[in-house]
């Protein structure tokens, strides 16, 4: 597989499957671009589950491999990245920039975060 100039010449084994996942991870991102024009589709749901095997995504059907599901996927209001609660307190506190920092989502669930000196020691 290896040809005389030291190059592979065969595709990675998961590279269909790397493939199909950035050509939706792509189509979503363009779709969310053109959210404010005409031309914007809305989602058919908030979450894409993508087989490469015959599986169970919803309760009593198997999805064929190589398909695609579209499910709707509730918030867990606590959670630090999907979670409601912080991010309507962050929002509130943060309308004159707009944005919701790291340090806004630790402060609101009393994370402490480490900086990398407090986890050096110091050498004799």
């Amino acid at each position: 597989m290896i040809s005389d100039d030291g190059t592979l010449e065969a595709e990675p084994a998961l590279w269909l499957h790397v493939v199909r996942v950035a050509a939706a991870q792509s189509d979503i991102a363009l779709k969310e671009l053109m959210r404010d024009t005409d031309l914007y589709e809305p989602l058919p749901a908030n979450t894409l589950i993508m087989a490469n095997n015959a599986i169970e995504i919803v309760d009593g059907e198997i999805t064929p491999p190589h398909s695609a599901v579209w499910v709707n996927i509730e918030r867990d209001p606590q959670c630090l990245v999907c979670g409601d609660r912080i991010r309507q307190q962050a929002e509130q506190e943060n309308e004159d920039d707009g944005g919701i920092s790291i340090q806004d989502l630790t402060e609101g669930f009393g994370i402490r975060l480490e900086d990398d000196q407090d986890n050096q020691t110091s050498g004799g």
